[in-house]
């Protein structure tokens, strides 16, 4: 398949140009006679309590739709195509039941060839491309998420609870924790950490019994400021 220049993209087609103008013409012709049967309708006159639907959207809403739809394809607008293709797919399956069921089938052929017509014409790709289609909104790509530090160390420090943070630290194969206690608050001092002082440490298990300010460094270092540490062997 040749592709499509950009050229011929931007150059107006001079068909749907004419069409468009034919549109406009026959639909401005029909308008009096909309606007008569809208107020015959509204008047509720002589003849029209057997009006039918596709009657009344023929006469009546057809004409003014479709002189719109003929401004909307001079300027090449997206929805005016879609109005003239739908319009083109209903006159030519309405041809060709006409075709099948009347007892003088050649009147519809007209009607079914000149609509196919316009209708490949409509769908083809230069024609296409020559309306202004709404642009797709570009996809939010999610911000790239910072890479989680426990895959790249052997320790981390994380929540447990609102009333408990702890340390763990990967040692043989296996994570071993300490539990610290401390609390979770709102405001600008968001974490209060209650650091064992260095008398209480000497509990903690043998691996950071004698690396208290190694482990509190480490802690301090995951919770952005302020935070507000205390020491003590009562935390209360």
């Amino acid at each position: 398949m040749k592709p499509i220049s950009e050229a011929a993209v931007q150059r107006p087609s001079g068909i749907v140009t004419v069409l468009a103008w034919l549109v406009i013409v026959a639909s401005a012709l029909a308008l009096p006679i909309s606007l008569i049967t809208l107020l015959m309708v509204l008047a509720k006159s002589y003849g029209t309590e057997s009006a039918d639907l596709p009657g009344f959207l023929t006469i009546v809403v057809l004409p003014p739709a479709s002189l719109v739809a003929g401004i909307g394809l001079l300027r090449r607008r997206w929805w005016a195509w879609l109005y003239l293709v739908g319009l083109l797919v209903l006159i030519a399956a309405n041809g060709l039941r006409t075709t099948i069921m009347a007892s003088e089938p050649t009147d519809a052929w007209p009607m079914l060839v000149v609509s196919a017509g316009l209708l490949a014409l409509m769908l083809s790709p230069r024609v296409r491309a020559g309306f202004a289609w709404p642009e797709k909104k570009p996809e939010k790509k999610e911000p790239p998420r910072k890479p989680i530090p426990d895959l790249h160390r052997d320790w981390r420090v994380g929540h447990r609870g609102r009333d408990a943070m702890y340390y763990e630290e990967l040692r043989d194969g296996a994570w071993q924790r300490i539990d610290v206690e401390g609390e979770m608050l709102t405001g600008s001092a968001h974490h209060v950490i209650y650091f064992a002082s260095p008398r209480r440490w000497e509990s903690y298990p043998q691996w950071a019994r004698h690396r208290r300010d190694e482990i509190i460094a480490r802690i301090k270092s995951e919770f952005r400021a302020p935070d507000y540490e205390y020491q003590g062997d009562d935390p209360g």
